[in-house]
C-alpha cells in the first residue's frame, strides 16, 4: 500500500471509528505494555463471552489500522487499493445502517515510538485499561524507559473514575504509574503488595500450579497453560471476574 493512501486509510479508518463507539457506546478494554498482549486478550474474551457479546481483532492487530479494523470486526491482509477501498465501504455502512454492536470490545495497543499513543486518544475512552511491562524492546525509539513509561500514562489519564486500572506490580515503571489515575487502581503481580497475588509457582505431572490471593481468599490454579505470562493472564482475568461480578 503506497504510504499517502495508507494515510488516508488511516485518517478515514480514525474517523468512521470514533463515529460508530460515540454512536453505540460499547465498553473499552484496552491491554497496553512490550509483551503479554495477545495471551491476556484472549483469557478476557473467554471468560467475558458467556455474559457479554464481545469483539476482538486477530494477533498483532495492535496498531493504527489493526485497531479500527477490529472496532469494526473487520480483516485484512491485502495491501491492494482495490479491497481498502471496500473495507471503507463496509465500515461506512456499519456506521449508517448496524442497528447492534457488541457490548464490549477488547483491544491490543500497541507502542514502538513516542507520541503512538497520541493516533488512539481521540477514539478510545476505555473502561478498563491493563497494563503489563516495559522492555528495552523500543528502547532506541525513546531514549530511556522512563520516556516508554510516559507514553503508557496517556491513556492512563483517559480512564474515568469509574473504571478501572490493573498495572503491573512486579514492573516498578508501570507500577508508578497509579500516581496518573483517576480509576480505581488494582495491582496484580508475586510481589506483597500486589491486590491479586501469585505465590508457591510450581510444575508437576505437565501441571502449572500457583496459589492465588485476593483480599482474604486464597485459590489453587492448576493448568496445562505455563510460564509466568499465563499467570498473570490469571490474576488479570479474576480481577475483570471481580470487576463484573462473573
Amino acid at each position: 500500500m503506497k504510504k499517502i493512501f495508507k494515510k488516508i486509510i488511516q485518517f478515514y479508518l480514525k474517523i468512521l471509528s470514533k463515529i460508530v463507539l460515540t454512536r453505540h457506546k460499547p465498553e473499552i478494554i484496552v491491554i497496553a505494555g512490550s509483551t503479554n498482549k495477545h495471551t491476556i486478550k484472549q483469557e478476557i474474551k473467554n471468560i467475558l463471552s458467556d455474559k457479554f457479546s464481545i469483539r476482538t481483532g486477530p494477533k498483532h492487530y495492535n496498531a493504527e489500522i489493526g485497531v479500527p479494523l477490529t472496532i469494526f470486526g473487520l480483516t485484512s491482509n491485502s495491501s491492494k487499493i482495490k479491497i481498502w477501498l471496500k473495507i471503507i465501504l463496509k465500515a461506512t455502512k456499519i456506521v449508517l445502517f448496524d442497528k447492534t454492536f457488541p457490548e464490549k470490545i477488547i483491544l491490543e495497543l500497541g507502542i514502538s515510538h513516542p507520541n503512538d499513543m497520541n493516533y488512539f486518544l481521540p477514539i478510545i475512552d476505555p473502561k478498563i485499561v491493563i497494563l503489563t511491562d516495559i522492555t528495552p524492546k523500543y528502547l532506541d525509539n525513546f531514549g530511556t524507559l522512563d520516556n516508554e513509561a510516559q507514553e503508557f500514562a496517556k491513556i492512563v489519564k483517559k480512564i474515568d473514575e469509574d473504571g478501572l486500572l490493573l498495572l503491573n506490580y512486579d514492573d516498578l515503571r508501570m507500577r508508578n504509574l497509579k500516581k496518573f489515575a483517576r480509576s480505581k487502581v488494582l495491582y496484580y503481580g508475586r510481589g506483597e503488595g500486589s491486590n491479586f497475588k501469585a505465590s508457591n509457582i510450581i510444575i508437576k505431572n505437565n501441571k502449572q500450579e500457583f496459589n492465588l490471593r485476593y483480599n482474604n481468599i486464597n485459590k489453587k490454579i492448576v493448568s496445562n497453560k505455563f510460564g509466568l505470562h499465563y499467570i498473570y493472564a490469571q490474576l488479570i482475568t479474576e480481577a475483570i471476574k471481580k470487576y463484573y461480578n462473573i
